[in-house]
């Protein structure tokens, strides 16, 4: 699982609108809107852009699409 996440990352940092990385809007409770971009089947990392000049992506999380460590809540 590891790698994979770290694959995921530097697919974000490279290009975060990278079809591989299903990434979409969300809204969850606890963060807000945010971008969802998926690591695997159901693994799911959490991110925003900061609001700064330069374009820096903020993992929020890290977790499952949905179960006991679902992200979406």
């Amino acid at each position: 699982m590891k790698n994979k996440i770290s694959k995921t990352i530097t697919n974000l940092a490279e290009n975060p609108k990278n079809p591989i990385l299903k990434t979409h809007k969300v809204t969850t409770k606890v963060h807000g809107e945010v971008f969802s971009s998926s690591v695997t089947g159901d693994i799911r990392i959490i991110w925003l852009i900061s609001d700064d000049k330069k374009i820096t992506i903020l993992l929020v999380d890290i977790g499952g699409h949905s179960g006991f460590d679902r992200v979406y809540d």
